[in-house]
């Protein structure tokens, strides 16, 4: 999975991804909270569970940007957990 900015690249790739198929679980580990220019840096563990069978583990990167009521994710990266 590549890295993707903006809210519109963000959304179609969850879509693409969940019309194949949708997540049974999704856990999150070792959750860490950090500053950025924009916001906060959120880097986390990943277990995902598909409804049909797939699975992956990696580390996901959000950055999360202020809003008046929440966040916006205006960045994520996920990379595979290494075997070694």
């Amino acid at each position: 999975q590549d890295a993707r900015s903006g809210r519109a690249a963000i959304q179609d790739h969850k879509e693409k991804i969940w019309a194949q198929e949708r997540p049974a679980s999704i856990q999150l580990e070792n959750i860490r909270v950090q500053s950025a220019d924009s916001g906060f840096q959120v880097t986390f563990l990943q277990r995902y569970q598909g409804r049909q069978g797939y699975t992956d583990t990696g580390i996901k990167s959000l950055i999360l940007e202020p809003r008046p009521d929440s966040f916006r994710i205006v960045r994520e990266t996920w990379r595979p957990l290494s075997s070694s």
